[in-house]
């Protein structure tokens, strides 16, 4: 009865004592301003963007999604991410599990014999040799109280770490398949090129065809010949060197889909007919959207729960125990009264003098968790940073595509003068291809401006964290 009174005293102590245990410190880690500088941008909403997880889907393009399934589902460094979730969630479910008393069976059975020639326990009795048998069936509990409030900052370190990797995870699968789209749509913006190129390699043998007609009726001489030779020539260089350009790209795009490159190969396609424009939202839903800040955001907080663990050293370690069975030289009397056997009783632990020990981890912890607070203000800082200047960029090109435009209409609309010219009798083909390799020249620009501004997207869409939200990784405080 009395070892019972001592263990319900024990368990109010321990009780009374979790309450009173160190926590980790909380604060608000960064500042962020309401709006981007970037006016056009700053009333969007951005929980109605882009596909959580799919985020590729607002291109409209059927090509780069079976790409992007097949890159997350194959991708090799996402699969070493995925496993060392796995294994950061088993970490963490393994430091809950302290919480838990431990249950052991513990049977023993044993048979032995004594020597004859031991030495004798009196002078006249000389010993014997004897065989014994010895079954202690037995089973026993080990139950360690968080007094000190150890384990309590261990499953915080182990779930804040878990969701850390989970978040590393995100940020993985965010750059393979913002990698995977640029190189698609570079893939594009290259075939694109070269069928400009191509056809204003046609225009230039026939400006070359028309200037030997034109020499031999005495209206031109070698002089113009020769530019427009060495024009032809240079435009074969050009669209030889955009093919060898297609090659890495295939390559980089095999690689990441987890396909053999020898083996793999995408037809010739177009870039989009709309690009989208997505929500930026507001600089504080970065916070969310971005798993490298949610990274971040965990590790402060692991290293903030490393705070706790060691601060437990100051208090008092407290292990409650007991076990039951029975010992018995026979089987058939294991049952019996006699043969119980059992134990109960407590081990409290209090360090008096450590050296400094306790004191010098507590200002270890604190100065790792000042780094991670550093280095999550920083990321802040710097996602904001990336989001301003995509943005910023977008917007350049947006303006630069509308004078573009505006070229592009003076051109077609000097095709249509010399059109008409030419019915009337009064232009010639010579004229009319002049002016289309003009109107080429500007649509190739117009084109390869359409491929940056679609580049501009995807890492607009990754710098906003890709319609992700931090919601999504594993967060038990």
């Amino acid at each position: 009865m009395r070892y019972i009174q001592i263990t319900a005293i024990s368990l109010l102590i321990a009780l009374s004592a979790c309450s009173s245990a160190p926590s980790a410190p909380k604060q608000s880690l960064a500042s962020v301003p309401t709006e981007w500088s970037d006016g056009p941008w700053r009333e969007a909403h951005p929980s109605d963007a882009t596909n959580r997880g799919h985020w590729w889907y607002v291109f409209h393009d059927s090509v780069l999604n079976d790409l992007e399934t097949k890159a997350t589902a194959q991708n090799l460094n996402l699969q070493v991410a995925a496993a060392r979730v796995k294994q950061a969630k088993a970490l963490a479910a393994n430091a809950d599990s302290a919480f838990m008393p431990l249950i052991t069976a513990n049977p023993i059975a044993t048979r032995s014999r004594n020597s004859a020639n031991r030495p004798a326990l009196t002078p006249n009795v000389a010993p014997v040799s004897t065989t014994l048998n010895d079954f202690v069936p037995s089973a026993s509990v080990r139950w360690e109280t968080d007094l000190s409030g150890r384990l309590s900052s261990t499953l915080e370190a182990a779930q804040a770490a878990s969701g850390q990797i989970e978040a590393d995870q995100e940020s993985l699968k965010l750059l393979v398949t913002a990698n995977l789209a640029s190189n698609y749509f570079s893939l594009r913006a290259l075939d694109a090129d070269i069928a400009w190129q191509t056809r204003m390699l046609q225009l230039e043998k026939e400006v070359i065809g028309l200037l030997r007609r034109r020499i031999l009726l005495g209206q031109a001489s070698a002089y113009d010949l020769n530019p427009a030779q060495a024009a032809l020539e240079v435009t074969q260089v050009q669209i030889a060197t955009l093919r060898g350009q297609r090659d890495p790209l295939l390559m980089a795009i095999a690689v990441l889909v987890n396909t053999n490159p020898q083996n793999f190969e995408l037809p010739v396609g177009a870039l989009p007919e709309q690009i989208p424009s997505p929500n930026a939202g507001v600089p504080s839903d970065l916070l969310e959207r971005r798993p490298d800040i949610a990274s971040a955001e965990r590790a402060v907080a692991q290293a903030s729960a490393q705070i706790g663990i060691a601060n437990s050293a100051r208090y008092p370690s407290l292990t409650l125990g007991a076990s039951v069975g029975a010992e018995s030289s026979v089987l058939n009397t294991l049952v019996n009264a006699p043969s119980l056997i059992w134990s109960l009783g407590l081990n409290l632990s209090q360090i008096l003098l450590d050296g400094g020990r306790t004191e010098s981890s507590v200002a270890a912890a604190k100065s790792a968790h000042e780094a991670s607070v550093a280095n999550y203000r920083a990321t802040v800082l710097s996602s904001m940073a990336e989001v301003e200047t995509t943005l910023k960029a977008t917007r350049t090109l947006n303006e630069t595509i509308q004078q573009q435009d505006a070229l592009l209409k003076t051109e077609r609309e000097q095709i249509d003068l010399l059109r008409k010219k030419q019915t009337d009798g009064m232009g010639t083909r010579y004229d009319m291809v002049i002016a289309e390799q003009s109107l080429i020249q500007a649509e190739r620009t117009r084109t390869q401006l359409k491929g940056q501004q679609v580049l501009a997207t995807v890492y607009l869409i990754k710098a906003l964290g890709g319609g992700w939200d931090s919601a999504q990784i594993t967060r038990k405080e």
